[in-house]
């Protein structure tokens, strides 16, 4: 995917490869939002299987301590396409408190318009951004 963005360098796109751990990967999809950058994060779901898919926002909680983002809302293309919102997709990475939904390999938890919850993990990102 990398090399498909270099294709448009000349046109002042640009894209950075995001890997660590799960706070590093969701803080970097946050900032790029924040930004009007469009990430693209990896999931992984158990038995192996996981693909790519676009982030379109977040939302999270806010109190007195500061803003702690516990959703990132995407664009799945292996689920339906979305007819209501700006995404078919949620990842539920953190809980209000800031601590993760889950544990283990797969602390995450993903759902689609079937409303069905996956464990998943977010492996790595990918940031696509235009020139300033």
């Amino acid at each position: 995917m990398i090399r498909l963005v270099d294709c448009f360098s000349g046109l002042g796109v640009g894209a950075e490869y995001v890997s660590g751990s799960k706070k590093e990967i969701v803080e970097q999809v946050e900032h790029a939002i924040d930004s009007q950058c469009a990430p693209i994060v990896g999931v992984r779901f158990s038995g192996g299987g996981g693909h790519w898919m676009m982030v379109v926002g977040y939302q999270g909680y806010e109190d007195e301590d500061g803003f702690q983002l516990t959703h990132i809302l995407c664009l799945d293309p292996a689920s339906e396409t979305p007819r209501t919102s700006l995404w078919n997709a949620v990842i539920n990475v953190y809980e209000e408190d800031g601590s993760s939904v889950g544990s283990g390999p797969l602390p995450s938890t993903y759902w689609g318009y079937d409303g069905q919850r996956v464990s998943c993990r977010v492996e790595d990102a990918l940031v696509i951004c235009g020139a300033d």
